[in-house]
This record gives structure tokens, C-alpha cells and sequence, in this order.
């Protein structure tokens, strides 16, 4: 979800600046106004006061260019992004989804600009579709805005690298480790190259990498990731709903540390937060409660390690079903604790 709103929103305004509607001028100094003030109260992490002047974009461009205008697209993708900085992202999802609908209808396709705010929208929308647990649309989108932006300037541009790390987190979470690597290993290559190690977009990359170490029990390799990512994905507004990731991922590496403590802290930290910003049904809970699990186990607490991986396989088995293999991950880990405790017959 990390298409920069600076970035993003003065591309918004330099097309919004040049179009017409039905021959008809749009009064783009209102536009593009309000567009600025957006930004700027954006910039300042002001989502609040940004909604309502966001809606009053929408509507002015609505009464001046019509509800299947290019600029009404733009206008819905401008309020989806605030909706997302207010973490308000059922609604965002919606804005998003008819954006998208609006912009496939209005993009001209030799418009490389109009294009770009296109792959955007199919990027934002993505990202939120796998936080909603849509993985197949999800996949489906990002790959859609990869396409636009391979055509439009080629792979290695900042814009494909964020679009392939966000295929990566969209892989991991349908289970398939080897696309996850190979998309977040290209997306830090290319990355690298455009934005620099300090970029909240760098830092995604490296906490994708990071989280599948630390599945993997490659403890120090993953902190090389890890660490350098959380930083600077903390001070990004927009890059939020990817913390409980890394608070979980740093939870898993203090336990490996033996720091039992600092784990708790950052594992309990991680699971208030994904409860927030995604409810407590959300599949992402599962592996912060199976890392719970794994410290009660060190604890030699087992009551507690069983509470904690019932209720881990209880959130996959009702996002995914009984038979879907992350699902039966959890039910590996739930079985193979009970035949230690010696209670073969469950």
C-alpha cells in the first residue's frame, strides 16, 4: 500500500490539470486546489481534516467531468488513500473498487500518465483486498498494475518494485513460500537501485524476506531485514497495516534470544494492533498466536501453549476451512504438542 502520496497525489493533480471532459473544460484550478490541500494536510499526517476536503474533490469533479470521467476515478482513488491513512479500510476498499471500475471505462492507452494513476489504483486496491483475505482478486490486481507499469517503463522502476514486493506478501499468505522469495528478492534488487536503503518501500522488501527467515529458523540471517525495515516502515502512515508483520517478526527473533519477556511484550503489542486495524477473525492473527504458543512452550507453560494454538488453528479453520494446507499447519502444530503431553487420543 505504499503508492508515496506525495508522489502519487501530485501526479493526481498535473492530470487533472490537462484534461478535458466532452470538450468541456474542466476548471482544474478548483481541482487541483483541492488537490494540494489534500497533500498537504497528507503530508502532515492530518487525515481528518483531509477527508473532507477529499470529498469536496470528488464532488466538484463529479458536477464538472461526470461520474465516468477519468477524473472521477482519480477523485475516488484520492479519497480511497485518505480513507486508507485513516485506516478506515472497508470503506477505502469500496472507494477503490470503484475507482477502478471508473478508470477501466476512461483510461486512454497511450496516456502514460493516466496510466500510471491506473496501476496504482489496481496496486492500492490490491493490497487492500489481501488484508481482507482476498487473495485470489488480490493476486489478480497486483498483477494487472505490473503489467500496466512493465509496459509503460519496463521492470526495473520503482513502481514495479513496490507492485512485486506487494505480490510477495500476497504469496506468502496463500501459502506459497518460493513466489513470495523470488518476488520480494526482485523487488529488493530493483528497489535498491531507485530508491535507496532508506525508502519505506526498500523497507517492505526487506521485512517480506525477513518474516520467511524467521519461518524458516534462520534467526540471525532474518535480523539483517528485520531490523533495518522497522524503523522506517514505523514512521510511514501509510505503511502501517505491515507492523504487526514485523512486530511478530521481532517477538520470534527475541524468543530465539531467549529474551522471554521482550517477546511477550512485542507479541502481545503485534496482536492488539492486527486486532485494530483488522479484526479478531483476520488470518494474520493465526501466526501471532502460534508464536504465542511457541513462547509458552519455552515457558513450560502448557496449558497456555494449547489455549494459544487451539485458538490459532480455530481463526485459520474459519477463514480457509478445515482442509486448506494453512490450516492444517496450525493442526500439525496443535497434534504434535498434544502427543508430547501424551494425549494420543486426540
Amino acid at each position: 500500500m505504499r503508492v508515496k502520496p506525495g508522489t502519487f497525489f501530485s501526479l493526481v493533480a498535473a492530470v487533472l490539470s490537462f484534461l478535458t471532459v466532452c470538450q468541456t473544460p474542466l476548471r482544474a484550478a478548483d481541482a487541483q486546489k483541492l488537490m494540494q490541500q489534500v497533500q498537504s494536510l497528507v503530508a502532515q499526517g492530518k487525515y481528518q481534516e483531509a477527508f473532507p476536503v477529499a470529498e469536496s474533490l470528488l464532488e466538484t469533479v463529479r458536477v464538472q467531468a461526470g461520474p465516468r470521467s477519468f477524473p472521477y476515478g482519480v477523485a475516488l482513488v484520492n479519497i480511497g488513500m485518505v480513507q486508507v491513512g485513516l485506516m478506515h479500510l472497508d470503506e477505502a476498499q469500496k472507494s477503490l473498487r470503484d475507482a477502478v471500475t471508473v478508470l477501466e471505462g476512461a483510461v486512454k492507452p497511450k496516456n502514460i500518465d493516466q496510466q500510471r494513476v491506473m496501476a496504482g489504483a489496481c496496486v492500492l486496491l490490491g493490497m487492500l483486498l489481501s488484508q481482507s483475505g482476498e487473495l485470489n482478486e488480490a493476486r489478480s490486481q497486483l498483477l494487472k498494475a505490473l503489467d500496466i507499469q512493465t509496459s509503460l517503463l519496463g521492470r526495473k522502476t520503482e513502481d514495479a518494485g513496490i507492485t512485486l514486493a506487494d505480490l510477495g506478501i500476497v504469496a506468502a499468505q496463500r501459502g506459497d513460500k518460493t513466489e513470495a522469495r523470488q518476488r520480494f528478492e526482485e523487488a529488493l534488487e530493483i528497489l535498491r537501485g531507485t530508491v535507496g536503503e532508506q525508502s519505506p518501500s526498500t523497507a517492505v522488501a526487506h521485512m517480506g524476506i525477513g518474516v520467511l527467515l524467521v519461518d524458516e529458523g534462520k534467526i540471525n540471517e532474518a535480523e539483517g531485514h528485520i531490523n533495518p525495515a522497522f524503523d522506517l516502515i514505523a514512521r510511514d502512515p501509510m505503511a502501517r497495516p505491515f507492523l504487526p508483520k514485523l512486530l511478530l517478526a521481532r517477538g520470534a527473533i527475541a524468543r530465539s534470544g531467549y529474551d522471554l519477556d521482550g517477546a511477550d511484550k512485542l507479541l502481545h503489542e503485534a496482536l492488539g494492533l492486527q486486532d485494530q486495524l483488522f479484526g479478531s477473525n483476520h488470518p494474520d492473527r493465526a501466526a501471532i498466536l502460534s508464536e504465542l504458543a511457541n513462547l509458552e512452550h519455552w515457558r513450560n507453560n502448557s496449558a497456555e501453549e494449547e489455549r494459544q494454538r487451539r485458538a490459532a488453528l480455530q481463526v485459520t479453520s474459519k477463514a480457509f476451512g478445515p482442509d486448506d494446507p494453512r490450516t492444517l499447519r496450525f493442526e500439525r502444530e496443535l497434534a504434535d504438542m498434544l502427543v508430547s503431553q501424551g494425549k494420543y487420543p486426540e
